[in-house]
């Protein structure tokens, strides 16, 4: 039998339901499109190979320079190399509700490789003393105690691995208002995958340091650089942080997706002297 508007508006409602359940339980980070992955899989499958980094031909350099985050109480994350040099004079590390830093002030070096994520992946010191960055082949360690910048009303962690070189690195860069509505891209490990994963989605608003998208992202996709691609080049311009239940006034709620642009994260790192040193392309 046909059914009636209203049953099909119920039926909506429950699917929109079912969808936002496992956001508000924490289980689901987010789907977005139609990918065929299990968001309930065992950590490390539910994720199509084809969906593989490398086989979307993402550039070698980008792929060596994201790394999957473990830590010692299950938590799973993305995290992105980057490379800050002493550029600036050294002033008082900003202080308030929102920012911390720390730096260690015997023998700073003028050049420093840093691990950048969410702070929900690497809460405290302690977290990041016993979280393991793997990188390809590589697992680093992390030295909280060199350098750990940390932002809560942004989500945003800043912290040095105990290796002295790393295998590659990117520069972030700064907002670009002519992104929005931009395709863009995350380069990350959704359900712990042993091999990072590339998916693409839109930017679909932007206020301030943070910014709305639509690519498909799972637990352990947080921390995950965005990048908005112009050409051949590939703009980090961001992390992806969290999902988000949007309400729409007169509309059914949507899950989309929320990042953070690491303008914030650069700022307040030049306060304590350093500055990004860019990678090897012009723009990544």
């Amino acid at each position: 039998s046909t059914r009636s508007p209203a049953r099909r508006r119920t039926e909506t409602t429950r699917s929109l339901r079912r969808r936002t359940q496992g956001l508000e339980e924490g289980v689901v980070e987010q789907i977005v499109g139609s990918r065929n992955w299990n968001a309930h899989a065992p950590l490390g499958e539910g994720i199509p190979a084809s969906d593989g980094a490398a086989a979307q031909n993402v550039p070698r350099h980008l792929v060596d320079a994201v790394a999957h985050l473990v830590g010692s109480e299950g938590r799973h994350g993305t995290g992105t190399v980057a490379r800050l040099e002493k550029r600036f004079p050294s002033h008082a590390p900003p202080s308030g509700v929102c920012e911390r830093i720390h730096v260690q002030r015997t023998r700073t070096p003028s050049v420093v490789a840093v691990v950048i994520t969410c702070l929900h992946v690497i809460p405290t010191h302690a977290a990041a003393r016993t979280t393991k960055v793997h990188i390809g082949a590589h697992v680093l360690m992390l030295a909280p105690d060199r350098l750990f910048y940390a932002n809560d009303c942004n989500d945003v962690v800043v912290c040095a691995p105990a290796a002295a070189s790393v295998p590659s690195f990117l520069c972030p860069r700064g907002w670009d208002v002519s992104w929005s509505q931009k395709p863009l891209s995350l380069v990350h490990f959704p359900n712990a995958v042993r091999t990072p994963i590339l998916t693409s989605g839109q930017v679909v608003a932007h206020v301030s340091h943070c910014f709305l998208h639509t690519a498909d992202t799972l637990p352990g996709s947080s921390g995950a650089p965005v990048f908005v691609r112009v050409g051949s080049k590939w703009h980090w311009v961001g992390i992806h942080c969290e999902a988000i239940d949007l309400a729409l006034p007169g509309r059914a709620r949507v899950p989309t997706n929320a990042g953070c642009s690491l303008e914030v994260a650069m700022r307040a790192l030049k306060h304590v002297g350093y500055g990004c040193a860019p990678s090897s392309a012009s723009w990544n």
